[in-house]
């Protein structure tokens, strides 16, 4: 029932419970099928909800064979980890300053507690973060407790963008997005944080010579 041609994204997922049961989750994200809030057609399908990891190759080489590649996986800054934590130190000051108003100074207990899940939530998540791409397509995957594996059809590719924070800029980073034509309205079907600059101008450049080259097919 999934027109293969239509098929913008590939998502492979991946939780605890799939690690210990050793099996992945594949999602297909389709343009046209189901129209959405604002007018637009998208359809999300799960055509193997459980599939065991040694079988996954040979499911995705039957849906889109361009995809069952080996991908030469980059990772992303090196500063990334000091970013993702000083973001989680802007949610954890703020428990420790409602802990020290409930119980006083038995609240500071947590602080070591709390600083150093941040820094390991830092740390694994921006180890998840990596990115590639292939003859056919870009690949991203992020997520360290419930993982994601995304791919996007270079042919399918519709819009590729730079973005550039305030902090990004004192970092000299950038984010890289590429949008299909099954991507969520002001979402993108992938998003690549926390890049070198020089390295986010090169793929910006590079997905949009890419997708410029092959012929958009419907």
């Amino acid at each position: 029932m999934i027109p293969l041609r239509r098929i913008q994204k590939l998502t492979l997922a991946e939780g605890p419970w799939h690690r210990l049961v050793d099996r992945v989750s594949l999602q297909v994200q389709t343009a046209g099928g189901t129209a959405g809030e604002n007018g637009d057609e998208r359809t999300r399908t799960w055509p193997a909800p459980l599939v065991r990891r040694t079988e996954l190759h040979r499911v995705i080489a039957d849906i889109l064979p361009a995809l069952a590649v080996d991908v030469d996986w980059q990772a992303v800054h090196p500063r990334a980890v000091r970013r993702e934590f000083a973001g989680l130190m802007i949610v954890v000051v703020p428990i420790l300053l409602g802990l020290y108003w409930l119980i006083g100074s038995r609240g500071l207990v947590a602080v070591p507690l709390l600083v150093v899940w941040a820094l390991v939530h830092a740390q694994r998540t921006v180890a998840a973060l990596r990115w590639g791409v292939s003859d056919a397509a870009v690949h991203f995957t992020r997520g360290w407790i419930w993982r994601r594996v995304l791919a996007a059809p270079l042919t399918k590719v519709q819009v590729v963008s730079r973005h550039q924070t305030p902090f990004d800029r004192r970092h000299r980073m950038a984010t890289v997005s590429a949008d299909t034509a099954g991507g969520h309205v002001g979402g993108y079907a992938i998003h690549i944080p926390y890049l070198a600059a020089p390295v986010a101008r090169d793929l910006t450049d590079r997905l949009a010579a890419a997708a410029a080259r092959t012929p958009f097919r419907w």
